[in-house]
């Protein structure tokens, strides 16, 4: 089951509480030959007293009464709730990439190296150190290459990182041939808390291994984006997992392995978490591709470029979520997601199409749809 959110609404004793409330009570409790008019000493004495309570009662109190419960508490406060119940909040992880280095034969590039990308437009530099110690040859030498920072920054493209921190004699040139891979952000405040309260909804549900359960294992490592999960078709005890990264790609094989790693515990068997007859199957997801193309009309408030960036964030959080569940890729909601990106009027109704047609895209069990920037054809024009 996916956590249920529902909108925090305060105690009925805490609402309405406004200062000129406050203060109207304060000043009908004086006696009746008080002077209560505004500027009057009574009123001036009372007034701050009046805004220190209402600044209570709706900033501390309230506070107070969405820290208990981790559907509504400040981020601060997620990771105790997380740890209660022995949770915790997925790691960043370091992309790594390969560098090719030529120079000087018989050169010795120690290991911790430093190596970065150019700072372009508002992007920073991004820095690498070699795993280990070279020495370069008559042909390029390969090293592995860690990014300093952890998290999806360091995923850069490849050919990119071609800066030396610090030059060595002898050292010609730097470039990685392929992007960096593996670079993961620390989960957000928002995933974290979709955990933490499906798992507290599920509180008093007994099951042990069910889907459920292997869902929630697979999304305590770091990485996994969404878990589909299947077996018992044919009354065996065969799980399968198909995964999602936290990218929106499928898993790479890596995370794959994590996931299994982490429910059967082939180091230590008496930490597993599955069942003991069951076989687990850890695989990524399959992608189907979704092209899609409309003409729009736009307020002249954004570039065609952003309103595509904006359109594929919109698609990826929709695919992941009722594309999935349902089976299928709405050619309808694709209209009404467009519709709802930043500076679109209209769009013409003939002129949108997704696969090049205007029928729903079949998404099968361990598949999940995908967008990319190159597969959106918008083009902009008036629509009539």
């Amino acid at each position: 089951m996916a956590a249920i959110m529902k909108e925090f609404v305060p105690p009925p004793f805490l609402q309405g509480e406004t200062v000129e409330s406050i203060h109207a009570r304060m000043m009908a409790s004086l006696p009746a030959d008080i002077d209560r008019s505004e500027g009057g000493f009574p009123w001036d004495y009372t007034r701050p007293t009046a805004n220190e309570k209402a600044e209570y009662v709706n900033y501390n109190l309230i506070n107070t009464i969405r820290g208990i419960f981790a559907m509504w508490c400040d981020p601060f406060l997620l990771d105790y709730h997380a740890d209660k119940w022995g949770m915790k909040r997925r790691a960043a992880v370091q992309a790594k990439a390969i560098l090719k280095m030529t120079g000087d034969e018989g050169t010795e590039i120690p290991a911790g190296f430093v190596v970065s990308t150019a700072a372009v437009y508002n992007r920073p530099s991004i820095s690498f150190t070699t795993d280990e110690a070279v020495k370069l040859s008559e042909e390029p030498v390969s090293v592995t290459i860690t990014a300093v920072d952890a998290g999806a920054d360091g995923n850069v493209g490849a050919h990119t990182i071609i800066i030396v921190d610090t030059p060595i004699k002898g050292l010609a040139t730097i470039d990685n041939p392929a992007p960096a891979f593996g670079g993961i952000d620390e989960e957000s405040d928002d995933s974290l808390r979709e955990r933490v309260v499906e798992y507290e909804q599920t509180q008093g549900i007994s099951f042990v291994g069910s889907y459920i359960d292997y869902k929630r294992w697979a999304l305590e490592v770091t990485g996994v984006g969404a878990v589909q999960v299947q077996g018992g078709q044919n009354g065996d005890c065969t799980v399968k997992l198909i995964l999602t990264g936290s990218d929106g790609n499928p898993a790479s094989e890596e995370i794959c392995q994590d996931v299994y790693d982490h429910i059967m515990r082939p180091d230590d068997t008496s930490q597993r978490l599955a069942s003991v007859c069951d076989l687990l199957i850890v695989k990524p997801a399959t992608t189907v591709k979704v092209t899609i193309a409309a003409t729009v009309e736009l307020d002249g408030t954004v570039l065609l470029n952003d309103l595509k960036e904006e359109f594929r964030l919109r698609l990826e959080d929709y695919y992941h979520t009722d594309a999935i569940d349902e089976g299928e890729v709405k050619y309808t909601h694709i209209g009404a997601i467009l519709l709802e990106c930043s500076g679109v009027n209209d769009y013409a109704n003939e002129t949108l199409t997704i696969n090049g047609g205007t029928t729903n895209v079949p998404v099968a069990t361990g598949e999940i749809p995908m967008t990319t920037i190159a597969e959106i054809n918008l083009t902009e024009g008036t629509v009539t």
